[in-house]
């Protein structure tokens, strides 16, 4: 199976697999650096490549922003487009897009490029599809991005005595995911070196989360079903998830690269 096929199969039940309250946790961190990094104007165009069901699409379309939604998967831009109706938005065009091929876009048609979640781990190639999304984005612009975390990664197969699958993902930096196509994992600085070498120069990394992922699942769920004791984490999480000590522990690694000054 490869990455189209199985979001088409997953689109229907996607969105409900992450409403828990560390998709929360997650969500707030990214929230917190898009909204940063925002262009000023709302007559910007945003592309959210490989934006999926419409997470971030759509509250960037409802501030008032033109936004382009590439997928791989017919099934997840067509799940976007029920959201958008139930939410009446209208001004998110679709895009049937591989992000390592965006052909259909001109050069420097963006005033920002988000790429969330996974694409840039299961695509095809990583250092192409950085490189499209480089192209298409306007000068001095900013795109964000994130990527599953190697070290992170390393924890979970020790814990699960996966040692066959440990050797690649450290040889390599993949592994085989259960649907049958290969995941690409990032240490932070293979993730920097991605994107300079595509031309970017990073401005900001962020772990997702990095506290909370070095908690028991126990206490971790204890803290982010309460209210009170979630808004500590997340400040702390806002607050030092750039800490470079701190990033390799993250589940997943975000980047900020900006085009048009040298690195």
């Amino acid at each position: 199976m490869n990455p189209e096929t199985y979001y088409d199969e997953k689109a229907p039940y996607y969105d409900g697999e992450y409403r828990t309250r560390f998709d929360d946790l997650y969500r707030d961190i990214t929230w917190n650096t898009i909204t940063q990094f925002l262009p000023s104007s709302l007559d910007s165009v945003i592309l959210d490549a490989g934006g999926g069901t419409g997470e971030w699409a759509i509250p960037l379309a409802e501030k008032g922003y033109r936004v382009v939604l590439a997928d791989i998967s017919r099934g997840m831009l067509r799940q976007a487009r029920l959201k958008c109706e139930a939410r009446e938005v209208d001004t998110i065009q679709f895009k049937h897009v591989n992000i390592c091929n965006m052909d259909c876009f001109s050069d420097e048609s963006f005033d920002m490029v988000l790429i969330q979640g996974d694409p840039l781990s299961y695509c095809d190639n990583a250092e192409t599809a950085v490189r499209e999304s480089y192209r298409v984005l306007k000068q001095g612009t900013h795109c964000i991005a994130s990527v599953d975390s190697t070290y992170r990664m390393v924890v979970k197969m020790l814990t699960l005595g996966m040692w066959e699958e440990l050797d690649e993902l450290l040889d390599k930096g993949t592994s085989l995911f259960r649907p049958g196509f290969t995941i690409r994992y990032f240490t932070p600085q293979k993730l920097t070196t991605l994107f300079t070498g595509a031309g970017f120069r990073p401005v900001k990394m962020v772990g997702k989360p990095v506290f909370c992922s070095l908690l028991p699942s126990g206490t971790a769920k204890k803290i982010v079903q309460d209210k009170a004791l979630y808004d500590r984490l997340l400040n702390l999480e806002l607050r030092y998830g750039e800490e470079p000590s701190l990033l390799g522990t993250a589940g997943h690694l975000e980047i900020v690269g900006k085009k048009g000054e040298p690195y």
